[in-house]
């Protein structure tokens, strides 16, 4: 059985909650210096597209695996 690169070993609560907090620390970043975001943002979305695991999109417009 393959194990997910992505599996960080959190219970799908905690990724939840982790996940809100770095939507806080990234909104933080946008207003107080936007170069700064737009590059994680860019970064972020690289990573994730040279890997190759199937990676989506939710309606919530967070990344997830589509396994």
């Amino acid at each position: 059985m393959k194990v997910s690169n992505w599996d960080n070993g959190l219970t799908a609560e905690q990724q939840a909650e982790m996940d809100a907090k770095w939507e806080e620390l990234l909104a933080q970043v946008k207003k107080i210096d936007p170069k700064l975001y737009k590059k994680i943002q860019d970064e972020r979305l690289e990573y994730f597209l040279t890997d190759d695991e199937p990676v989506v999109v939710n309606e919530n417009n967070q990344y997830q695996l589509n396994l």
